[in-house]
């Protein structure tokens, strides 16, 4: 989530059309809000790498490889590859959003680089009630507060076992 509060608070004009769509029961999440976790989860992977061990040989792209190997695939890397997303640098909630007018012109796009949950059968299991309270948490708190980051520099991610800010991240939550 702190990423999620991280980007929305250097992207008021996102704030302020989330705000707009946010309705008082959250039975529904907004589609800016499934957008800008999707984001910030494709760009700020919690876990940045997914490993699995070959249960026998295969050949990706033209490596051959064998059973019993580990193939590390980097979520971060994939979620920030202009082969697998159009503009990967540029927060943009609305590249998860279909059949809409607030849909971007660049899709389709490859989702399937985007696996925050994992994917198959050792996926998160908590996967959507993970969702289900990002969801309602953002809402809430852009239902209340006007997000801005107080930082000077620009804050970086840095990759160890979860993805986590270069420096302590500085926020400032206004009452509405």
């Amino acid at each position: 989530m702190i990423w999620c509060f991280y980007l929305l608070g250097r992207h008021q004009i996102l704030q302020d059309q989330i705000r707009s769509g946010i309705y008082e029961n959250f039975k529904s999440p907004h589609p800016l809000v499934i957008g800008t976790v999707r984001e910030a989860l494709r760009m700020f992977p919690v876990a940045p790498f997914i490993g699995r061990i070959l249960k026998k040989d295969a050949v990706i792209g033209e490596y051959s490889i064998p059973k019993h190997t580990l193939v590390l695939l980097s979520l971060y890397s994939a979620g920030r590859d202009e082969t697998n997303f159009h503009s990967p640098e540029e927060f943009l909630p609305q590249r998860w959003i279909r059949n809409n007018d607030q849909s971007c012109s660049f899709s389709p796009f490859k989702s399937h680089a985007s696996l925050p949950f994992a994917i198959g059968s050792r996926s998160c299991i908590g996967r959507k009630i993970a969702q289900n309270q990002m969801h309602t948490l953002l809402a809430m708190v852009l239902k209340k507060y006007r997000l801005s980051v107080l930082n000077e520099q620009e804050i970086f991610p840095e990759l160890k076992m979860i993805t986590v800010p270069n420096e302590k991240l500085r926020l400032s939550l206004k009452k509405l």
